[in-house]
């Protein structure tokens, strides 16, 4: 019988010990909810060839009326790895053209691989509630992202990441709502590499019910590399290209069960050649989303 290696142990205690280690340091919480679901983006990422990210992440959220801290661990597959790996903040382009892969990845380019991916702890402080009239809620958001994701099959950086931002909700009238995020993430970068700290923005619109809720927002994320190397078709180095934003569309379709839980129904579309071409998402949860 083979054993697993000392790095791969690591990386699976810190996937099943973070949910015990974030319900010993949260205070006690009000409620805890449980989010499951399905998520897979693809697209060509500059790449000759179509990239799919998938991942099965389980949430398990402690909950009070002052601050919600979550922690995610999902399951991931890649098909094609090398030139995309997943990041906080989403996909991340390490390389173009034909099949390649970056330095710190040991399996061979545009392999079909899945595992465990990078567990994240959130915690969300409400600094302001909604209330009468047109008070917003304004949401402090500070994550933390432990690479348990198996770097050496090109899951992940295999870096710590961590960051922070607000989140704004401001009502408009009785159902419409505005939408605003910002948030900046400290890179991890393997030896070799010197990655670009990440910036998210996005601002939409929202429709809400009291049993459904549409959103649209533009989002953009700055990449981790102002260039990356372009492969030809055997996987030789021909060349470097320069990366752009990822920019693309979210739309969210909530519905909120009579039960409490929540189904929500998303789907992304990107704008540029460094990002998806679609994405879609089906994300169940016990409490709200």
């Amino acid at each position: 019988m083979t054993r697993s290696s000392p790095s791969v142990r690591k990386r699976i205690v810190l996937a099943l010990a973070a949910p015990v280690l974030a319900a010993g340091l949260c205070r006690p919480a009000s409620a805890v909810d449980f989010t499951f679901g399905v998520e897979t983006l693809s697209g060509d990422f500059r790449g000759d060839d179509a990239v799919r990210l998938s991942e099965a992440p389980l949430t398990i959220a402690f909950g009070g009326a002052r601050a919600r801290f979550s922690v995610r661990v999902p399951y991931v597959r890649i098909e094609g790895t090398g030139d995309v790996t997943l990041a906080t903040g989403g996909p991340v382009v390490l390389g173009a053209g034909g099949p390649g892969r970056p330095a710190f990845q040991t399996s061979p380019a545009g392999e079909t691989v899945s595992g465990t991916g990078d567990v994240l702890l959130r915690h969300e402080s409400y600094l302001v509630r909604p209330g009468r009239g047109k008070k917003p809620l304004v949401s402090f958001i500070l994550d933390y992202k432990i690479p348990t994701a198996d770097e050496k099959k090109g899951l992940g950086t295999g870096k710590r990441d961590w960051g922070g931002g607000l989140s704004y909700v401001q009502p408009l009238s009785l159902h419409w709502q505005f939408l605003g995020d910002a948030d900046f993430h400290f890179m991890g970068s393997p030896e070799g590499y010197d990655f670009k700290d990440r910036l998210h923005l996005a601002a939409g619109l929202a429709i809400v019910t009291s049993r459904v809720a549409l959103g649209a927002r533009l989002e953009n994320v700055t990449p981790i590399l102002d260039t990356v190397p372009v492969f030809d078709t055997a996987g030789g180095l021909v060349g470097a290209d320069q990366v752009g934003d990822r920019r693309f569309v979210r739309v969210d379709l909530t519905f909120s069960n009579p039960s409490g839980g929540s189904t929500r129904i998303g789907v992304t579309r990107g704008l540029n050649g460094d990002s998806e071409d679609l994405g879609l998402a089906l994300i169940f949860s016990t409490g709200p989303q």
